[in-house]
């Protein structure tokens, strides 16, 4: 989204933008997009691996500081001008449903009452997936 990095370049000194960039998380902001448009940005100050025993922020100032500047940035992008931009934003999104309870039809399709792990005598697990 481009206002986010605009908004981080208001603040920040260096900015790395990777619209291509695509996580292996899982989160609740891919449950949100499929329906709104939605956000994930990153900001600096921690190292170690994510929710891992060795994560711990290192700089309070880009962490928490700079995050809160780019996110009061982010909303005056946003809101400015008689909320120009986000209106423009909501009008040009594409959801990949047409609404939260197609969205929510479709995600309990997925559910299935089944015994999907079976532990045999012989030390396998068979998995039944259908």
């Amino acid at each position: 989204m481009l206002a986010m990095k605009e908004a981080m370049e208001d603040v920040l000194e260096e900015v790395y933008y990777r619209p291509d960039f695509y996580g292996r998380g899982s989160t609740d902001n891919g449950d949100l997009s499929a329906v709104m448009p939605t956000i994930h940005p990153h900001i600096g100050g921690a190292e170690g691996h994510s929710h891992g025993d060795d994560y711990r922020i290192v700089s309070v100032d880009s962490a928490c500081v700079d995050s809160a500047k780019v996110q009061a940035s982010f909303v005056e992008i946003l809101l400015g001008r008689g909320a120009e931009r986000a209106e423009q934003i909501v009008a040009d999104f594409r959801p990949q449903f047409p609404s939260i309870r197609a969205y929510f039809e479709f995600m309990d399709g997925l559910v299935k009452d089944i015994e999907a792990v079976e532990y045999c005598e012989d030390g396998t697990i068979r998995l039944t997936l259908e």
